[in-house]
């Protein structure tokens, strides 16, 4: 159930989508085996818990990523809905791509999480720390 993550190749065994793509030459010319960072179990239940999120939401869709801060492993990677890449026939356009890898995303958007992380690293906040966002935060 490697969702969006192992996104096939075409006919000529060319990779076309997802890790086949990014890997395509190293899988042609050798004959080990890529190993990948993806935790089966956690990659479900990221990937349950997303969909319960987009029902109960009624959303479009949603991604999820964990990532093992120490080192940077992906253990985890989900795009919903997910799409069947050999399967091209009446599939909405829109959702033919990995929301995670490939959509356009506001510049500014994941680096509150990078700030929030250094912020607990460094003690400055606790996972308890409230902030008023109503008003603009003064800082100096």
């Amino acid at each position: 159930m490697l969702l969006n993550i192992i996104e096939g190749s075409d006919i000529d065994n060319v990779g076309i989508a997802g890790i086949e793509k990014v890997f395509d030459g190293a899988l042609r010319e050798s004959t080990n085996p890529i190993s990948l960072s993806i935790d089966m179990k956690i990659q479900y239940a990221v990937r349950d818990g997303l969909q319960k999120s987009i029902n109960e939401f009624n959303a479009v869709g949603g991604a999820a990523v964990v990532m093992n801060i120490s080192n940077g492993e992906i253990i985890s990677l989900v795009s919903l809905p997910y799409f069947a890449p050999n399967k091209k026939l009446g599939q909405n356009g829109k959702f033919r791509f990995n929301m995670i890898t490939s959509s356009a995303k506001e510049p500014r958007t994941s680096e509150k999480i990078f700030k929030a992380s250094m912020a607990l690293e460094m003690g400055k906040i606790t996972s308890f720390t409230q902030f008023d966002t109503r008003f603009p935060l003064k800082v100096g």
